[in-house]
């Protein structure tokens, strides 16, 4: 390990109280490991029940200590202040030695900053540095990082005036594992076509939308429900149209099981003939 991680290695900490144990642990291990490792002295921003003027003081103090961190050797921030934009903003002011910036969850359960499509653009960008590491913290964080990245993409796309949509993929996630004559199988769907006029003035592609719906034992739907919004109403009205018409394998016995469906939506340039997947 120490042959990976040129000595010494610090840890930057924005959220010394929530994580003072995975510091803790995270110092034990590289010790045992005969890597030297300490505290970078990172800013906290943990100003819980301030004001948003507060919140925004300790960030932005959390950002001008970037500068003051970069003593060479190996960086691992422990918590993104910024979110998916957290690697660019690390880029010019690290250049001595290795940043690591550990992505706990891409999918925060309350809203942060730095998680919109913009900023997962440029931190991913920024990433490629051979100086930079986005380090997930399961597998299943990993996942999870590697579809934002690629949904941003496809919504900058749009934002940069491909309003035509060129292809739609669907994946259906049930929200209780179900295996045997139990597991849920697609069997029919119906292919979608959308006008050129599907967008109304105002309206931007936000994301992938995604559908709760109930697939019941004789392979029907029903029960479909708007989770979140694609920002464009038409394409999601037709996309919940379209899910009444799906036919999953018959799970006789298996009671109603609830599934979420999240439709991926590839867009191509309005003057252009050419489709590409980001």
């Amino acid at each position: 390990m120490s042959a990976h991680l040129p000595g010494p290695v610090w840890l930057y900490n924005p959220l010394p109280e929530a994580l003072k144990h995975y510091e803790g642990a995270l110092l034990d291990v590289l010790s045992a490991a005969g890597v030297p490792a300490r505290s970078a002295g990172a800013p906290s921003i943990e100003v819980h029940g301030a004001s948003k003027w507060q919140r925004a003081r300790a960030a932005a103090a959390e950002l001008a200590a970037h500068r003051r961190a970069g003593r060479g050797g190996h960086l691992i921030v422990l918590w993104p202040t910024y979110g998916l934009l957290e690697p660019a903003l690390w880029l010019p002011s690290w250049r001595a030695g290795r940043v690591s910036i550990v992505i706990h969850d891409p999918s925060p359960l309350r809203r942060q900053l730095g998680m919109g499509p913009v900023a997962a653009s440029l931190g991913g960008r920024a990433a490629r540095a051979s100086h930079l590491r986005v380090v997930a913290h399961s597998e299943t964080a990993a996942d999870t990082l590697r579809a934002n990245l690629q949904e941003a993409l496809r919504t900058l796309k749009f934002q940069s005036g491909a309003h035509h949509i060129s292809a739609v993929t669907s994946e259906t996630s049930p929200l209780r594992e179900q295996s045997g004559k139990c597991a849920v199988k697609i069997l029919e769907r119906h292919d979608v076509k959308f006008p050129d006029n599907l967008i109304h003035p105002g309206e931007s592609y936000s994301g992938a939308p995604v559908l709760r719906v109930n697939i019941e034992e004789n392979g029907e739907t029903s029960h479909i429900q708007l989770l979140q919004t694609s920002g464009i109403r038409r394409l999601d009205a037709m996309l919940v149209s379209n899910v009444r018409q799906w036919k999953y394998a018959p799970r006789s016995g298996c009671g109603i099981i609830q599934a979420n469906v999240v439709f991926n939506v590839d867009w191509v340039a309005a003057d252009s003939g050419a489709t590409s997947r980001p």
